[in-house]
């Protein structure tokens, strides 16, 4: 059975492309491409996209996307039951893919040949202290805005948030949520 080499990209649906674009711009990524439909976005890294948005009436995850490490993986995937035939992805980077539904009816998507994009500039990573080193004495932390370093990690973060369950429309995290979360999960 084909193993999935990386995570290539998750797939969400929202109805304003144009917030989408700023929430994941705000986040560190960058466009890739755009349509009247979908937005692709990508991070510093040679992966044309790792955040894909369709235009559609609900907010709701879509489904996500693996790395494939042949074209024989793919034509294996095809055969099973409920899977699509190998046909062209039409994102950027383009490629060819298998197209599987979960029970839940979320697409995962296994792909295979997709051409990397350029890398981007990134800023190095902030200093920061540790107990055994301390980078930044008396020095205030500034950080520039610009592409994050692309890897499996955002896109892998969001495809194990999907586990945790749906987000309310409109809901916001903040440090203080994030604290609150884990202040009472560690005295439970």
């Amino acid at each position: 059975m084909p193993k999935a080499l990386d995570v290539a990209y998750v797939l969400y649906q929202v109805p304003d492309l144009d917030k989408m674009e700023s929430f994941m711009t705000d986040f560190g990524l960058t466009r890739a491409a755009r349509t009247a439909d979908a937005l692709y976005m990508r991070g510093a890294g040679p992966a044309p996209f790792m955040h894909g948005t369709l235009r559609g009436d609900t907010p709701r995850f879509v489904g996500g996307a693996f790395r494939m490490g042949s074209s024989r993986d793919l034509e294996a995937l095809a055969k099973t039951a409920g899977a699509s035939a190998v046909e062209p992805v039409d994102g950027p980077g383009g490629g060819q893919r298998v197209r599987m539904t979960m029970p839940d009816g979320a697409r995962i998507d296994a792909i295979f040949g997709a051409e990397d994009a350029p890398p981007l500039a990134f800023r190095s990573p902030n200093p920061f202290n540790a107990a055994q080193r301390k980078e930044r004495t008396n020095a205030s932390l500034r950080p520039r805005r610009g592409p994050m370093m692309s890897s499996s990690s955002p896109a892998a973060a969001v495809l194990a948030q999907r586990a945790a369950g749906p987000v309310a429309p409109g809901a916001r995290c903040s440090t203080k949520s994030i604290t609150s979360t884990a202040s009472s999960s560690s005295t439970a």
